[in-house]
């Protein structure tokens, strides 16, 4: 059986539309592997403004993006193949301390949650609600990289949502 590949875009979206939230469009690495949740999230993204630029199918590979590419933010499955989403978290606060964590995850776990923001992780959405309370969660995840480096707030002036969770 052959390991899959990280899906990697170079390449601007012909279809984005940056939203007034963003001065500029954050970096997004997107890891589940399912491929057709990634594509679907990578559309809702990229019309938000996002710019996905990359898409990993394993928590190994999430891992060797993440160090290479170092993304504004990841949006990692609890439930991957290789590693859990809790195990790439704790991964990429060493490999990419500035790349923020947004879990996702069909079970609604308060262990996996309580976990999970102890690693590090920003937000934390349940799949069934990734819509807007993804964007949100992002939108706070970026909120504390920019706070964290010490950057302007601005970056991002619109409040995160009630489905979004963050500790």
């Amino acid at each position: 059986m052959n390991q899959p590949t990280a899906i990697t875009s170079d390449a601007p979206s012909r279809d984005r539309r940056i939203t007034r939230r963003f001065r500029s469009s954050p970096r997004i690495l997107l890891a589940d592997d399912y491929v057709s949740l990634l594509t679907a999230v990578k559309r809702l993204l990229e019309q938000s403004g996002y710019d996905v630029m990359a898409m990993a199918r394993t928590g190994a590979q999430a891992i060797e993006v993440a160090a290479r590419l170092r993304p504004d933010v990841a949006v990692v499955d609890v439930r991957l193949p290789d590693l859990d989403g809790l195990e790439v978290c704790r991964h990429l606060a060493a490999v990419a301390p500035d790349t923020r964590v947004v879990l996702c995850t069909a079970a609604d776990d308060p262990d996996i949650k309580r976990r999970a923001f102890e690693l590090g992780a920003c937000g934390f959405v349940l799949k069934y609600r990734t819509g807007s309370d993804l964007v949100s969660a992002i939108e706070r995840a970026l909120l504390t990289r920019a706070k964290r480096r010490g950057a302007v707030s601005d970056h991002v002036n619109h409040s995160a949502g009630a489905g979004a969770e963050t500790p």
